[in-house]
């Protein structure tokens, strides 16, 4: 039961995480991976550490990507409309 608590806890923590970095700047998201990619590549983090790195990483590419695309978009339409 412990063990079922506390990964509901780690999961609602990363959606609201998620949810907070939706408000985030696209800058603000890429200046963050790039932190994220410095931490990866020392040698003196532990594996977990960098295991849990990665795991951020690819949840902010996702948002990068989504950001872009939304971007995409929205100069698209703007384009059609002239």
């Amino acid at each position: 039961m412990e063990r079922w608590i506390a990964g509901l806890r780690r999961s609602l923590k990363g959606k609201f995480q998620i949810m907070e970095d939706k408000n985030k700047s696209y800058e603000e998201l890429v200046a963050e991976l790039e932190k994220l990619v410095v931490g990866i590549e020392d040698p003196n983090k532990s594996l977990s550490e960098v295991s849990k790195d990665v795991e951020r990483a690819v949840a902010l590419l996702a948002l990068c990507r989504a950001k872009l695309r939304e971007s995409e978009e929205q100069v698209k339409n703007t384009l059609e409309h002239i």
